[in-house]
């Protein structure tokens, strides 16, 4: 893998991390007002850099990418009919 490859997967591997968090901020123990920071902040974060990912891997990487984070991707592979 060149290191191109792994600065591209290792943003989008960190924009799906931080929209974890920001998913996951309101049950974290923590005051309501850093919930409320935590979780703005991941999103905002993580946002940005998935839309760097796509900047810099180019459309149809950042498609076959999300691709693999779907259900229906999954339902279909091990589902076949």
């Amino acid at each position: 893998m060149t290191e191109k490859n792994l600065r591209v997967l290792i943003l989008f591997i960190l924009s799906n991390v931080l929209w974890g968090i920001a998913f996951f901020s309101p049950f974290l123990p923590m005051k309501m007002h850093e919930k409320i920071i935590v979780g703005v902040l991941c999103a905002t974060i993580g946002e940005i850099a998935f839309w760097i990912f796509v900047w810099v891997a180019g459309k149809e990487v950042a498609l076959k990418y999300r691709q693999y984070f779907s259900f229906k991707y999954y339902k279909n592979k091990f589902l076949k009919r």
